[in-house]
């Protein structure tokens, strides 16, 4: 008994080890972060919605999800037609793109992360940088086998800068049931930075959760927890990524939108936005190079980006183990 003890112990620990090493970013992982970040911008450029950068932006979206192992014909790679806009005067012909990481099971929960591909401008920082994030943890997870009741969902969603139309008709495509089986979705925009930028958050930003009487919104003052949240504040402490007192000032969970995560909130399911920007004495301001012809490819602190996506991995791993992951976190 003793030895088998002993044994057990001794898997226990190098399981343990192993998960702590897959939650770190290889080399091979920042390269091609790089190369499908630099490839939107640098390759492609402008991926607005009004020109042809967007029909190029989806032909290099498909074939990345592909080159990654990706399959129409078993279901693994789909497209969500994106049928117009709501504000503006063309029609959209474009689709968001979905990768999947299926279950062992037949009705599992569900994990979804995203970041839009469409831009304002060549679209560096918002968003090829959170379509990079996106694509390398779909890499990751699918060298990991699958979890027995966690299916990941891979989104690149379309048409977020004239309104969230891609993330909204993706959404609306989900029978309720199908609805309910989503444990939470991180949205991933902006998620490098400038070296030279300073007072910057890691900010996890909410619009409602889940509660026993339904679901709550939050406000400015008491930003609402949810189960994407909770698991963000959880692998945070897992990873001690952060000293405690820096909640605000390097990190913080706040009440703000204007981005993809609004269209799952708003159909009642857990849904927070990964982002850099500005910390809590700056009320949140994004980056100035936003939306202009100037967010193209620049000196970024790398090490944060490696941090957040350490993060993201660590809360959606958390999760698909144990849907009660970050539970006591508030």
């Amino acid at each position: 008994m003793k030895r088998i003890t002993a044994l057990l112990t001794c898997l226990l620990i190098l399981l343990c080890l192993s998960l702590n090493a897959a939650a770190e970013v290889t080399e091979e992982e920042q390269d091609y972060y790089y190369y499908i970040m630099d490839d939107l911008v640098e390759g492609i450029g402008n991926r607005n919605m009004a020109i042809d950068g967007q029909a190029k932006a989806l032909a290099y979206m498909v074939q990345a999800y592909r080159d990654l192992g990706c399959s129409q014909e078993d279901g693994t790679l789909q497209l969500c037609a994106v049928k117009d806009t709501t504000s503006w005067s063309f029609v959209i012909d474009s689709s968001d793109v979905i990768g999947i990481r299926k279950a062992q099971s037949s009705e599992p929960n569900i994990l979804i992360v995203g970041a839009h591909y469409d831009t304002i401008g060549p679209g560096a920082r918002d968003n090829a940088s959170g379509v990079a994030m996106v694509m390398t943890l779909l890499r990751r997870f699918l060298q990991q086998e699958p979890y027995p009741d966690a299916e990941l969902r891979f989104i690149a969603f379309t048409a977020e800068e004239t309104g969230h139309q891609g993330s909204q008709d993706y959404v609306a495509t989900l029978p309720q049931a199908e609805r309910d089986r989503i444990l939470a979705v991180f949205n991933i925009d902006v998620i490098v930075i400038d070296n030279w930028e300073d007072d910057i958050a890691l900010s996890c930003d909410t619009l409602g959760g889940r509660t026993t009487k339904g679901y709550a919104e939050g406000e400015d003052s008491a930003p609402a927890s949810n189960c994407a949240s909770r698991a963000f504040l959880q692998a945070i402490s897992d990873l001690q990524a952060f000293d405690p007192d820096e909640e605000g000032l390097a990190y913080a969970v706040r009440h703000m939108g204007s981005s993809d995560h609004d269209s799952f909130s708003d159909a009642g399911i857990d849904a927070a936005s990964i982002n850099f920007r500005g910390n809590v004495n700056t009320d949140g301001e994004w980056t100035s190079v936003m939306h202009t012809d100037y967010d193209t490819m620049g000196d970024f602190d790398w090490d944060r980006t490696w941090q957040a996506l350490d993060i993201v991995y660590t809360a959606m791993d958390g999760l698909a183990r144990d849907a009660a992951y970050g539970q006591g976190m508030e």
